[in-house]
Parts: C-alpha cells; sequence; structure tokens
C-alpha cells in the first residue's frame, strides 16, 4: 500500500567547536530523508517493526515544519566534533608532563615476589 510521504532536505554549514582544540571549525550538512506518515500509533508500530530503516511518524493536524528541519540537523551534527587533522592529539601524545608513571610501582611489586 502507498502511503503519504514527506522528503525531506537539509544542506548547509555550521559553525561549531572542536572538541579537541576548542577552535571553530566549519561542519558540512548534506542530509536527506522519507518520512512516511501514518495515521495512528499502531500501524506506525507495525511498519517499523517490519522495515527497520523506515522513518516514520503519525500524521497531526498541524505539523511544524520547523521542528521537522531542526530535529534532522540535531540529528546530522557530531556528538563530538573535532578537525580532521587537529593538531593537539599528536601534541598530547609526545608531551611529558615530569610525573612518573603511576603504574610503574605495580611492575615493581610484581617482581618484588
Amino acid at each position: 500500500m502507498q502511503r503519504p510521504y514527506l522528503d525531506l532536505s537539509v544542506r548547509g554549514s555550521l559553525m561549531l567547536v572542536c572538541q579537541c582544540c576548542m577552535q571553530p571549525m566549519e561542519c558540512q550538512l548534506d542530509e536527506s530523508t522519507r518520512i512516511v506518515l501514518f495515521d495512528d500509533e499502531a500501524s506506525l508500530d507495525a511498519a517499523m517493526l517490519a522495515d527497520d530503516g523506515l522513518d516514520g511518524m503519525v500524521c497531526v493536524d498541524e505539523l511544524s515544519v520547523c521542528t521537522l528541519v531542526e530535529d534532522q540537523i540535531l540529528m546530522a551534527l557530531p556528538y563530538a566534533p573535532r578537525h580532521e587533522s587537529c593538531g593537539i592529539s599528536s601534541e598530547l601524545a609526545d608531551a611529558d608532563c615530569g610525573k612518573p608513571n603511576p603504574f610503574a610501582v605495580l611492575s615493581g611489586l610484581k617482581s618484588n615476589k
């Protein structure tokens, strides 16, 4: 059975903060989805059980397009955005903070047995 649907596409660029170096970074969005509309919750649940990849929602009298677009953007955003080649991770790996390794004591305990 052919069901009514909405095709939603979001394309643009956002300025986010790199969670590694805390500097601004540009994030490109190019997302699209098809949202299948259902009359009731039972029909939606049955269809989603039959098809894991289905994006669906119950059709309501007033539909907020702004909310749909906002939800699509939020789902497309990375959880912890990072530059592809953020220099801070290699700098941290090479850093010597002058403190002894706390696990060095364990190797001494093992050799004393």
